[in-house]
């Protein structure tokens, strides 16, 4: 098992080296908001890091619904229909 703490640390090291160096894309499905409750609650390292990340940085928002979630749906929906027709 992994702790959190550590986890955070090797995170703000990472984006500290990162910053300003190069391109860095992070995929997330939790706002910025909810990322110090996520991240045991540290709010003054959870918020150097977006500093570091949110500098002329583009966010992309995408809502809706997920394009796996969709997939999976219309098969199953296919599946159940191919059997009804047996």
């Amino acid at each position: 098992m992994f702790s959190l703490d550590r986890t955070l640390a090797e995170n703000s090291r990472l984006i500290s080296y990162r910053y300003r160096r190069g391109t860095t894309a992070i995929t997330t499905n939790k706002s910025v908001k909810d990322w110090p409750g996520i991240f045991g609650g540290d709010e003054a390292l959870v918020s150097a890091i977006l500093d570091r990340l949110l500098h002329e940085a583009v966010v992309l928002n995408i809502r809706g619904r997920s394009y796996r979630l969709q997939n999976m749906e219309e098969m199953v929906d296919r599946e159940s229909f191919a059997r009804s027709e047996s």
